[in-house]
């Protein structure tokens, strides 16, 4: 019942597991954005390497957005400036000019005798000077003229109740010439009274130039209007290529009007193919790329990785992260103006490491860039940019031992993506002068956001359940919570677990595997010993032994049941669930083989039920918990050898590990017996190294 209960789990993770692949590859082939047919990478300046270009459709030729701009300045140097008559100009400078007149006759003519009491010839002037202001703002008016720079033509528009109407600049005074008109004026009354020279002077004194000012003024909101609505007319298109025409021929080197002429080609295959049959083949081609590459994940996944693929949490979790980064990149691309290169992909193979090895993180990473390069501009460009700097982040958190490491990683994505870029200026012959400096910006914002990679693991830990290189080190502090109560209660039993640690640690660094993982696991496994600590035979402190006073199945109940309690024990400090497994496996379905022996000693007639001495745990199914389970068996069982010899330590080391392969207590770990030997040879020179003889002091 058990077995089929268990069948029945399995099928239904299988189907889980394939569901969330098609889910996955339906988001992906819907986000995924309508981009045209046209396949071909180009560059201004560079040759064109492709075959001859004809084009499948006619199409217009967009224009570029200089040659939008120098219609945008034509049109505004063509229309002519709106002007309107201010009417308050005219009083307030007649009031104004002749204030200051009349200040000025009295000021200068206040010592000449011939003028001063001449009250009649005073006002005459000032009459004459008001008249003429009156003529020269009422009947044309004042004028400021445009910038010529700016605009060069001749004509205006002046603003009336009518509206709009024609004008010539002409046909209006400016300072100058208003000044001359009344000076003139002036010259002319006081030829009778004065001679030039003291005139002259006079006429100095008034100056005109200061006081007038222009009543005629430029309407620049009107004039704004009216030139932005010239503006939006323009039309986008300034030639048609017709269909079966060549646009480029193999070799051409690509102008700015050629290059122009093929991203229009690449627009307008975009457009037809959202209403043409081709769409058809398009669609097509999007599913069985997207469905392609992650058929390729799956069958990696289904052969190197089993025990990931049929896990709901795990399997969600890659995908996840598959997602959300083509999400990213797609909202980026149809919604902003930012590089894709500030986006950090650089994070997958990160924190995928931190859960799983590199080579899962190596081809997860590489699926993503694949199909991320179909959505993206230059995607030759940005697959190898960033398959590089993933590739470099992998490499520079192979010993995520410390935080500060993250920093040190960032730095060198940071350089990998510059030298790598350079590289590719480079190699098109782009002087690095003239590289885009705006590149490194990105690139230094996506390296500082591969910091995230602590709270990213930490939140996918906490959602998923997983256990990070991170954590695994929190929990290998001897100092923590538990490993100290482990210390107290059973301080024999924590002195064997440190050295299973170091045992196990050492076997993992050499055939493969996580090591933090493995010392973890070890410097836990022994953890339900605390219950009955004088019970197991390293925490007796006395020749006095408590399983004198039991019989051997009570022993061996007591014994086992350190495997269970050990389990209540982590769950209820919250210990993950990749540690408690290293509990449920370090003994495996082995018996307590001292009681068993001596059950069958003390009653050889009787029928031994093995059951009652056998471990009710599970088989090892890692690297990591087969060389616990090796590492707990191999140190055990060195307490117990009355002579260290290189001789007898190598001996008991092959007599433990092939009494657990022909008890098939590996079977299920996933270990060769290239990796047992490696194993074998570590626990050898360990165990020399720490039963190793010293010399005797003098006493």
């Amino acid at each position: 019942m058990k077995g089929f209960s268990e069948r029945i789990l399995n099928i239904v993770s299988y189907i889980s597991s394939v569901l969330l692949f098609v889910v996955t590859t339906v988001i992906i082939i819907v986000a995924t954005p309508n981009y045209s047919r046209f396949i071909y990478e180009f560059k201004a300046g560079e040759p064109w390497l492709h075959e001859n270009l004809i084009a499948e459709t006619g199409f217009p030729v967009l224009k570029s957005a200089d040659e939008k701009q120098l219609e945008a300045d034509s049109i505004k140097k063509i229309i002519p400036p709106v002007y309107f008559k201010d009417s308050l100009t005219s009083f307030n400078v007649k009031e104004a000019v002749s204030s200051k007149v009349n200040d000025i006759i009295n000021t200068f003519f206040e010592s000449d005798s011939l003028i001063k009491n001449d009250s009649a010839f005073r006002n005459k002037l000032n009459v004459v000077i008001d008249t003429t202001l009156t003529r020269i703002y009422e009947s044309k008016g004042i004028i400021i003229a445009p910038d010529s720079a700016q605009w060069p033509g001749k004509d205006i528009y002046i603003r009336c109740n009518e509206g709009l109407k024609p004008a010539r600049i002409s046909g209006y005074y400016n300072s100058s010439s208003a000044s001359q008109i009344l000076t003139h004026v002036v010259q002319k009354e006081m030829q009778e009274k004065r001679e030039a020279g003291s005139m002259t002077d006079f006429i100095k004194a008034l100056r005109f130039n200061d006081f007038l000012v222009p009543n005629i003024v430029m309407d620049t909101q009107t004039t704004r209007e009216i030139i932005n609505s010239k503006i939006n007319i323009i039309s986008d298109y300034k030639d048609y290529i017709k269909e079966g025409q060549i646009i480029v021929r193999k070799g051409d080197i690509i102008s700015d009007d050629l290059y122009n002429i093929l991203n229009s080609y690449a627009s307008e295959l975009n457009y037809s193919n959202n209403r043409s049959a081709t769409y058809l083949f398009y669609i097509i081609g999007r599913i069985l790329v997207v469905t392609g590459c992650l058929f390729m994940l799956f069958l990696f996944l289904f052969h190197f990785k089993k025990d990931v693929l049929f896990q709901f949490q795990k399997t969600a979790f890659i995908l996840s992260l598959l997602v959300l980064f083509y999400i990213t990149t797609v909202l980026i691309i149809k919604f902003t103006q930012i590089s894709i290169y500030v986006i950090p992909f650089a994070l997958i193979p990160i924190i995928i490491r931190s859960f799983y090895d590199n080579r899962l993180a190596v081809f997860i990473f590489i699926i993503v860039i694949i199909l991320v390069s179909f959505i993206v501009p230059n995607s030759f460009e940005f697959l190898f940019l960033q398959t590089m700097s993933g590739l470099t982040g992998i490499f520079a958190m192979v010993n995520l031992r410390r935080r500060g490491r993250l920093f040190f990683t960032a730095f060198l994505v940071f350089i990998s993506y510059s030298i790598f870029y350079i590289g590719i200026e480079g190699l098109y012959g782009h002087n690095p002068a003239d590289t885009e400096k705006q590149r490194f910006v990105w690139f230094a914002i996506n390296s500082v956001m591969i910091l995230a990679a602590i709270p990213l693991t930490y939140l996918y830990e906490k959602v998923f359940g997983f256990l990070s290189d991170l954590t695994l080190m929190e929990l290998t502090d001897t100092n923590s919570k538990v490993l100290r109560m482990l210390a107290e209660k059973a301080p024999g039993t924590f002195q064997h677990c440190l050295q299973v640690a170091n045992l196990a640690e050492e076997v993992i660094v050499q055939i493969g595997g996580n090591p933090l993982l493995a010392r973890a696991g070890a410097l836990y496994h022994d953890l339900g010993k605390t219950a009955l600590p004088r019970y197991f035979i390293e925490n007796q402190m006395t020749a006095q032994n408590p399983h004198d006073e039991l019989d051997n199945v009570k022993s061996a109940e007591i014994i086992k049941g350190h495997i269970t309690y050990g389990i209540d024990l982590a769950k209820k400090y919250g210990l993950p669930e990749a540690v408690i497994d290293f509990i449920r496996t370090h003994h495996g379905t082995s018996r307590v083989e001292f009681f068993y022996k001596n059950f069958q000693k003390q009653n050889p007639d009787i029928f031994v039920d093995e059951q009652k001495f056998q471990y009710r745990g599970k088989l090892p199914f890692s690297r990591e918990t087969a060389a616990v389970m090796m590492a707990d068996a191999v140190e055990a069982a060195s307490r117990s050898l009355k002579t260290y010899s290189e001789q007898a330590i190598s001996d008991l080391v092959d007599r433990i590990i092939q009494q657990q392969i022909d008890d098939k207590q590996l079977n299920e770990a996933d270990i060769t017996f290239r990796q047992l030997s490696i194993a074998k040879d570590v626990f050898k020179k360990k165990l020399k190294n720490i039963y190793h003889g010293r010399i005797e002091y003098p006493k």
